[in-house]
Parts: structure tokens; sequence; C-alpha cells
């Protein structure tokens, strides 16, 4: 019996809620680092402050209104964000079946999706990250996107601008799939000598552009369009300005991180296989395209401005650095454009590999050439795009669940091909349940540990601990500062901070503005008077003795927050630690 499309959307349905379910308010009772600031961000917009303006982080601001409206649709618990996430994952899967049943077949787009779902749950680490909601956003640029290829339908290539203008402002990372479809469409363009793909990937820029504008006219009404771009690309340039060491160790937690989880893993060697039908396929194509004036003259194009902006550093006279590590990547990428161009012009590429080429033949099937085609394009430029901070953060490889999704779709479509047993529904079913409980197996003897500890009751952790301290020791309308990085304790406790910044992060980023927040900060600390300032750790603080003898970090990292540890000193006595944390209370002293 073959199963019809709307049970196994039930079915993937159930998955997808089993794999969020983790992340709910019944498992989750201590959001997770990044969570506790959106939340915490998206509770000070419901009381009226501004983003950036009154609270602060270096995201664009779509994070923190999800945040704002799932803590309003439930009264201020998790729920509502909870279940903003689901319906986001649930329109993600929808939408994938419906693209990779086109393209692969039901039983295959299944697959896929469950592998997805799996590498969703080991990646989702608590759940409300901006990587989680930017998956039915990528899926709609697809959606969208191949809706856009039939002609005439321009109005969906605007959509899917819009999709990409959206995950712009979730982060400005995220936008790899917009930059893989721009890439399909102008191979496309000159494989096919078309306008076609151009007037598509206009439409694309126009809903980009027109969504937007939607965001920068509202950032430009609350008059905090200058802070914005401050936050979110001055500070976000500086603190991911990493030097060469840092740079490797991400890509040494890249790898780190793949060898640990299986399912990710795999996504190499199946790209790789991509890669390779998709040349055989073309193979008719690649010739045209070497024999296209116009792809040296656009190497020749791409690689001058690559050599442009690599020496850029060295060659203006305010540059005083030398070349860092992007622009010796870009330099040396430059070059080698520039000697293919110089080849390809010359004809030399295609003398050499054209009687190879044209002895390989292989098909694919027209549904999924697209789909197989922006997936080869849209790896290697995600996998560029999480690494771009030079951090490599488990809940970052959530950005490539689509291409998982989609790779391992295409696995299972040509394994089809090849196994003579896999030819009835039943064997279909068979299948999808052997392979969803083999990746259950896999999951539960993970190192990564799907379900850690931080699942632990409320007593043990330390969060907790310090909220409960809070409310026994402060009043509702009394100012708490949290000095580190776990704003989520303001959250819980619904204590808000005097300062505009929820963690102190930008205090000890080179080449920032610190003398000037570090000025902003001790106005507010003597006119505000916070009852309680707890020290997490994480950054330097002074160090407050039993018998009140204030000892001031030596050498801060930054130059300016001299001042505000002296005030501290002066008016805030220690007042003991949390319970078994080692975080120190230090109260006012009225």
């Amino acid at each position: 019996m073959k199963l019809s499309k709307n049970w196994w959307l039930i079915f993937l349905f159930l998955l997808s809620i089993l794999a969020l379910l983790p992340a709910s308010p019944i498992l989750e009772h201590t959001p997770p680092r990044d969570s506790g600031i959106f939340l915490y961000v998206g509770s000070r917009l419901l009381k009226g402050d501004l983003l950036y303006k009154n609270v602060w982080d270096d995201k664009p601001p779509m994070i923190f209104l999800i945040n704002a409206l799932g803590l309003w649709m439930s009264g201020g618990s998790l729920w509502g964000v909870w279940i903003i996430e689901v319906i986001g994952i649930l329109a993600a899967v929808w939408m994938a079946f419906s693209i990779l049943k086109k393209s692969f077949g039901d039983t295959a787009a299944v697959l896929g999706i469950v592998a997805g779902l799996a590498i969703l749950l080991i990646t989702l680490h608590g759940g409300n990250y901006t990587e989680e909601y930017a998956i039915p956003f990528q899926f709609a640029c697809l959606f969208f996107f191949i809706r856009s290829e039939d002609k005439g339908r321009f109005w969906a290539a605007f959509a899917c601008g819009i999709a990409v203008g959206i995950l712009f402002f979730l982060r400005q990372n995220l936008v790899s799939i917009g930059v893989a479809i721009g890439l399909y469409l102008i191979l496309h363009a000159l494989i096919s000598r078309s306008w076609l793909p151009i007037r598509q990937l206009v439409f694309i820029g126009l809903g980009a552009t027109a969504i937007s504008a939607v965001f920068l006219l509202y950032l430009a009404s609350e008059g905090i369009l200058s802070e914005f771009w401050d936050a979110a690309f001055v500070f976000s340039l500086q603190y991911s300005n990493l030097g060469l060491l840092e740079r490797i160790k991400s890509v040494a937690d890249t790898l780190r991180f793949l060898s640990q989880i299986p399912l990710l893993l795999i996504t190499l060697p199946v790209w790789l296989l991509a890669l390779f039908l998709l040349l055989r396929h073309g193979t008719g194509t690649i010739i045209k395209i070497l024999r296209n004036r116009w792809t040296g003259w656009g190497l020749l194009a791409g690689g001058i401005l690559l050599l442009a902006a690599g020496s850029g550093s060295s060659i203006l006279p305010e540059a005083s650095h030398g070349m860092g590590l992007l622009e010796e990547a870009a330099f040396i990428f430059g070059a080698l454009l520039t000697i293919l161009a110089i080849l390809q012009l010359l004809g030399v590429i295609l003398r050499s590999v054209s009687a190879s080429l044209e002895k390989i033949t292989y098909h694919l099937s027209p549904a999924s050439t697209t789909i197989i085609a922006v997936v080869v394009l849209w790896y290697p430029v995600e996998m560029f795009m999480v690494n771009l901070s030079g951090r490599s953060y488990l809940h970052y490889y959530m950005a490539i669940f689509a291409i998982c999704t989609m790779l391992y779709a295409f696995l299972a479509d040509e394994l089809k091909k090849l196994l003579f047993f896999w030819k009835s529904a039943r064997t279909d079913i068979l299948l999808v349940l052997g392979w969803s409980i083999s990746i259950v197996l896999t999951l539960i003897y993970n190192p990564i540990n799907t379900m850690r500890v931080m699942y632990a009751s409320e007593g043990d952790n330390q969060i907790w601990k310090t909220v409960r301290y809070i409310l026994a020791n402060t009043q509702p309308d009394d100012k708490v500062i949290i000095w580190g990085a776990e704003p989520v304790i303001n959250f819980l406790s619904n204590r808000s901070s005097p300062l505009r910044y929820p963690y102190l992060y930008p205090f000890y980023t080179i080449n920032y503005k610190v003398k000037a927040l570090s000025a902003e900060v001790l106005a507010d600390i003597q006119t505000k008077k916070p009852v309680l300032i707890i020290y997490t750790g994480d950054t330097p603080f002074v160090n407050i003795t039993a018998d009140n003898t204030c000892k001031v970090p030596k050498s801060p990292p930054q130059a300016g927050m001299d001042n505000v540890m002296q005030a501290i000193c002066s008016d805030y006595y220690y007042a003991g630690e949390i319970e078994n944390t080692g975080w120190k209370i230090y109260r006012i002293d009225q």
C-alpha cells in the first residue's frame, strides 16, 4: 500500500514536534545564553524600551521582534516563543516536502527531511537562535525561486527576494541561499545566452530591497537607524576582526564538529558526489562555458576586483597593518582567477579538456537539476558564512539544515536507482522506519549528548539559584546588573538592568568606542543606582573582599574602565556568593 502525501506529512510533522520538544519549556528550564539575550531584549521592547538605544545587542532587529511577539502571545512565558519555533519548522518541513518530492519522489524527500530533523535536534542547543528561525525562510527562498523558473512568474522571484531580505535582518551571514541562487542565475544566463535569468535576479533584488526598506523605515521612525548601523555593522566587524590563529582554530572547531556528528560529516562526500554527477550531466554545458569569451572576461573582472581588495590594505596611505587573513585570501583567489581568465581567453583550457569532456555522458532528471545545481553552489558558500565570524558554535550548523535535507534526499534518490530491491511501496515504508530508528539509536549514543546537563532540575542550576536570590533580596522595581554575559537572569527574575548593554563584551572589544561606553555606564550606575551587581565571570571586574578591600584589575583590556571600577569600589560592598557557583554578590552601600 502506497502512503499518500498527507500521511507522509503527518509523520514528518510529528517528528518535527519531537525534535523541538527538548527546547520546549517542559524540558528547557533555563534558556541558553544567546536565547536569554534575545528574550531579555524582547521583554524590554514590550516595556516600551527602544532597541539599540535603550537595550543593546549587535544582531539585526528580526530576532528581537520574534521574541517580543512570542512573549506577548503567552503573557511573558516561554511558551509563545516555542510555539513560533514549532510553526516555523512545520512550515519549513511542508515547503521542503513540496520541493523535494517533485525532484526526487516522496520517499527520498521523507528520508532527506528525517535526516535534516536529526541534525536540527543535535544542533538545537536549547533553541530560539537566529539560525533556527532562518530555516523556514531558506526554504521559502527555494520554494518561490523554483516557481519563478516558470516563465512569467516574476512575482515568485520577488517573494524569493523578500525571504532573502528577512534572512539578512535575522543575521547578515544567513543570506548564503540568496548568494547561491544569484550565482546559479548568472551562470544560467551565460550558458543559455538568455536575459530571463537576469530578469529573475532583478526581481529577487527588488524583493530584497522592498523588505529592507520596510525594516529601515521602521528603524528610522523609531529614531534608531544610526544605532542599528553602529551595533549591527561597526561593532560586529570589530568583534569578528580576529587574527590568523583564531581563524585556524575556527576551522579546527568545524572539523571537530563534523567528526563528532556523522550525519553532518556524510554531507561532504554527498556534496562531492552531487558536484561530480552535475558536471557529468552538464558536459555539453561546460564546453559551452569554456567557449564563451564572456566567461573569460567575467573571470578577469572578478580576479582584478579581488586583487584590488586584497592589496588595498597595503596600498592605501591610512593602512598601517598590512594584509590581514581576508585580504591575503582575496589576493590569492584574485591571482588564481586572473590566471584562469587569461588561459580561458587564449583557449588553452578548452583545447586541454574538450576531448575528454565529450566522452562523458550522464543525465539527471530535469526536475532535480535545478535543486542539485543550487545546493552544489550553496554548500561551500554556507560553510564559509558559518565560519565568517571566526568563531564556531554548534548552533551555527542549524544554518545547513536545508542543505543537508536536500543532499540526503538526492543521495536516497541515487541509491534507489541502484538498489534492485527498492521497488515497492512496502520497501519505502520499511526504509523510512529503519532510517528513523537508526538515527534515534545514533542520537542516544552520540557523544554530543543531545539531552545535555542543562535539562537538569531547576534546583541544581546556577542560573536559578541566582534568580531565587534576586527575588528574595530585591523589590520588583529594583535594578540589577549581571556583570558578565547572563542577561537571562534579568529576564527570569523580571529585574531590568540600568545599563543599555545586557552583556559586557563591547567594553572589551579592540578599536570599539570604549571610552564613550564607559562614561555612559558610569553615569547609569551613579544615577540609577542598581541594588545588586552580580559578577558571573567572563570579563574582568573588581574584587571586593569581606573586609571591603577593593582591588581594581591591574590591566583592563581597554582604557576608560578605571572610573567605572573605582565607582563600584566606593559604592558597593561584598555580600557573599551565590551558593556553589562562585558568582560574587555586590550590594549598594546605602
